[in-house]
């Protein structure tokens, strides 16, 4: 996807007049985990901290973040906070926390801010930034299904965000312990401007922890691309509990994936992000990771809040934008919503709806949208 650029050797101009450069971790899932050990370890001059809550915020503080990589498990320490006022200014937030999260992390992510802290949007789908910046900076396309009301992008400003898509697999373990399955690949790009000073100090800065590090200059296709397999595997492994291998060695399961891929390739070429990849190509690439159990499928065993909103809202709030029909992800998404309330223990225990966060809460009445 795109234009590969060179990475530089550390030539880092941020945090300047200081001794470290402050590096945040909001999230310390499987890959913000995963992120956060490899930057502790590295012993570079970096003020690593992080943000987590409940279990991992305190098995953290007490263990530091272990990492098994094969049969090693290796063990980082990290000052963890559950507040972002006790760590205040960064030079880098590493924003890794799951879609479902986003509207109430805006809440509170703002201690962590300064008017030339760069984000790093490490999360799954398609960013609020998206539609806001680069290509569509005159004419921005609102995204109201992930941020209804604006709030994030004046939280969280689309101008100093970069975008990053980790194709590594991730799984935690337990509180502090993730598991480093198999991938160290990370694709970095400036949405502004795709030749950004500030997007090779920060490719540099990821490399010098031993991750490989591609910069592009498209990384709206890159988003997109990656979106190709996050809407197909991880949707098609929660209805079906099969692992990518499974999936794709059926010929009518990958027939369907490739159709719900060509229609995000028409959403692209509506907004003029042209795909440079054909969907078989992504889908052989993905057969070639084996049995790998995606995200989605992970959280829905752990009982946890699908990406529903995160994968599917901006697909259809930019398919709605573009006039483009999407039939195949239209259905993908009434099965997968029905399958999730089927498997809500709130909904099938007393036949109410779980209970909402804040942010859902203000998604549901800004952008309802029926199954």
């Amino acid at each position: 996807m795109g234009n590969r650029l060179p990475v530089p050797q550390s030539q880092m101009g941020l945090g300047e007049g200081r001794s470290a450069v402050k590096v945040c971790i909001y999230g310390l899932g499987a890959i913000g985990g995963w992120l956060a050990y490899k930057l502790a370890k590295a012993k570079l001059p970096v003020d690593v901290t992080a943000i987590a809550r409940g279990r991992i915020l305190e098995a953290v503080g007490d263990s530091g973040i272990s990492v098994q990589d094969d049969n090693r498990l290796s063990t980082a320490n990290v000052k963890v906070s559950g507040d972002p006022a006790l760590l205040g200014e960064q030079d880098i937030v590493l924003l890794t926390i799951k879609g479902t999260a986003l509207l109430d992390v805006s809440e509170h992510i703002q201690p962590l801010i300064g008017p030339h802290t760069l984000v790093v949007s490490c999360m799954n789908g398609i960013p609020w930034w998206f539609s806001q910046v680069g290509p569509f900076a005159q004419n921005p396309i609102p995204l109201p299904s992930i941020d209804p009301d604006g709030s994030v992008a004046k939280t969280i400003p689309p101008s100093q965000c970069l975008g990053m898509l980790v194709h590594a697999s991730c799984s935690v373990l337990g509180a502090g312990l993730v598991r480093h399955h198999a991938g160290n690949r990370v694709v970095l790009g400036d949405p502004s401007d795709a030749h950004s000073v500030r997007v090779q100090e920060v490719a540099s800065l990821l490399s010098s922890t031993g991750l490989d590090v591609v910069v592009s200059d498209e990384v709206h296709a890159e988003i997109l691309y990656k979106l190709w397999g996050n809407l197909t595997s991880g949707p098609i492994a929660v209805l079906t509990e099969a692992t990518l291998d499974r999936q794709l060695d059926c010929q009518l399961v990958r027939n369907f994936s490739r159709q719900v891929m060509d229609e995000v390739s028409e959403i692209a070429r509506q907004l003029g992000i042209p795909l440079s990849s054909l969907p078989e190509e992504k889908l052989r690439m993905s057969r070639r990771l084996g049995a790998i159990t995606p995200s989605m499928l992970q959280d829905s065993k752990a009982g946890k809040p699908l990406e529903l909103e995160a994968f599917f809202g901006p697909v259809r709030d930019l398919a709605r934008f573009t006039s483009t029909a999407t039939p195949f992800i239209d259905a993908l998404e009434g099965l997968l919503r029905l399958t999730s309330r089927a498997n809500s223990p709130s909904s099938s225990n007393t036949g109410k709806p779980a209970k909402e966060t804040r942010g859902s809460r203000r998604v549901r009445e800004k952008y309802s949208h029926g199954v």
